[in-house]
């Protein structure tokens, strides 16, 4: 069984936001693979996944592979904020307090207190969430 720090993958949570829209293109396609493969990890056993979308149409994408999802609200409004406060240049640790405390976007996906979150498209929300993150 593979690891992911000192305890076995299917002890751990991974997130993964889908900020891009099912029309975004090649965006969109690179988003599926890794929901597919995510899918297949967590069919066979190795991996606790959670899928956080803003945009409706991953619904009807996300119900035949069978993954736990979470709708996000306020994703328009938080997507600004974390826009905003990059334009600041404020440091890494103070964008992930005052976007933490400010942010509903952010508040959101730290709530469900992923172990990892995985990012397969370019995010204002990479830097801003607590943990650790993967982003391509």
């Amino acid at each position: 069984m593979s690891t992911f720090g000192t305890q076995s993958l299917n002890q751990r949570r991974v997130g993964l936001y889908l900020g891009v829209q099912p029309k975004a293109g090649g965006m969109f396609q690179y988003a599926q693979c890794i929901l597919t493969s995510l899918a297949h990890l967590r069919q066979n056993g190795e991996l606790d996944v959670l899928v956080a979308y803003g945009d409706q149409r991953w619904a009807s994408i996300l119900e035949p592979l069978g993954l736990p999802s979470l709708q996000l609200r306020h994703v328009k409004r938080g997507s600004f904020m974390a826009r905003a406060m990059m334009s600041l240049f404020a440091p890494p640790w103070l964008a992930r307090l005052l976007s933490g405390a400010f942010n509903p976007l952010v508040r959101q996906l730290n709530a469900v207190e992923c172990d990892l979150w995985l990012f397969p498209a370019q995010d204002e929300l990479t830097w801003q969430v607590h943990g650790p993150v993967v982003a391509s």
